[in-house]
């Protein structure tokens, strides 16, 4: 089992640059090392300092071509979103 740990360049209060092009590059040479590992198990962890959007220039878009989301795989999105969705609803409801 290989473990591999990442701390992406956090976003910028400068309007021009948001660092995105930065995050972009780590999620490639993150991957990059993940791939030359030859364990069973590969676990890749750390602060990537983006949301869970799949596009093909987002860190969890470029990582999700080769590496499993082990949070979805438990709990599938449609499941997360039906839990969050009732628990909102018995909220509304008891705060009348």
């Amino acid at each position: 089992m290989d473990v591999f740990t990442t701390h992406m360049v956090s976003y910028s209060k400068n309007p021009n640059n948001d660092n995105s092009y930065y995050r972009y590059t780590q999620s490639r040479e993150a991957l990059a090392y993940v791939k030359l590992s030859d364990a069973d198990v590969k676990i890749l962890g750390g602060d990537f300092n983006s949301l869970p959007y799949k596009g093909p220039r987002e860190p969890y878009g470029i990582l999700s071509t080769y590496l499993r989301d082990s949070l979805t795989d438990k709990y599938p999105v449609r499941t997360v979103l039906q839990k969050n969705t009732e628990s909102n609803i018995k909220k509304i409801k008891v705060s009348k």
